[in-house]
């Protein structure tokens, strides 16, 4: 075999091979989660029911607050996904930036599931994130354990995404501190005494995570203010 066709062989290997990698990269890329999947095909009448089954916790869970004592909210990823299908877009036009839709929960026993669909320059993907929430033996501090952050199925650096986090939640008023355990990162959070829309002596006794659902539970002295579903209703 002359030099020539062996350049020529060596080199169309290579871009046989290459073009391999590249087409399993995007398949691997535009892989979609289970959850996922199936919490896109709600009907829009069972949405908007869960939707307000979900809104109608919050609001319990207001007039327990404004009432004092003990106060507990517990709703289910279906109420949740609900929601967001028919009522995000509506009520909350601009909370979301414009390259993410479609974003979806699951609860699973210890684990909160999230994953939207991202459509940029350079990716047009699902990315999802396994998120594990817990309260430290802090007074209100809540940490949350970051795991396996994926465009499809393939793994995404958490280290670009960090700071990112910290600015988001530094323009909501809160502040974030990171640690690290078993080589994922850990962001802490306390609930400030001071938020407007939290009454004086508010504190969070109990958090878990169970299959489909997210039950919180604590304390909080008696206050004033406009109940959640009022706030809702103002966002039509």
């Amino acid at each position: 075999m002359s030099k020539l066709r062996v350049a020529v062989y060596v080199f169309g290997t290579v871009v046989l091979f290459a073009m391999a990698i590249l087409f399993f990269v995007y398949r691997a890329s535009q892989a979609v989660p289970d959850f996922y999947q199936e919490s896109l095909t709600i009907e829009p009448a069972a949405a908007a029911a869960a939707g307000d089954e979900f809104e109608h916790e919050l609001l319990n869970t207001q007039n327990q607050l404004a009432a004092g004592n003990e106060w507990q909210l517990v709703i289910s990823d279906e109420q949740i996904n609900g929601w967001l299908t028919a009522d995000l877009e509506k009520k909350f036009p601009n909370l979301l930036p414009l390259e993410v839709t479609n974003p979806r929960v699951k609860f699973v026993d210890g684990e909160v599931k999230f994953a939207c669909h991202v459509d940029t320059d350079k990716l047009a993907a699902v990315l999802s994130i396994d998120l594990e929430p817990y309260l430290t033996d802090q007074h209100n501090e809540i940490a949350l354990r970051l795991r396996k952050v994926r465009a499809g199925r393939l793994p995404l650096p958490l280290s670009n995404l960090l700071d990112d986090i910290s600015r988001q939640a530094l323009d909501a008023g809160i502040v974030i501190r990171w640690t690290q355990a078993d080589r994922n990162p850990i962001a802490l959070f306390s609930l400030p005494n001071d938020h407007g829309d939290l009454p004086e002596g508010f504190e969070v006794h109990y958090l878990k995570v169970i299959e489909g659902e997210l039950q919180l539970a604590g304390t909080a002295d008696a206050y004033q203010s406009v109940a959640v579903g009022e706030t809702f209703n103002s966002q039509h």
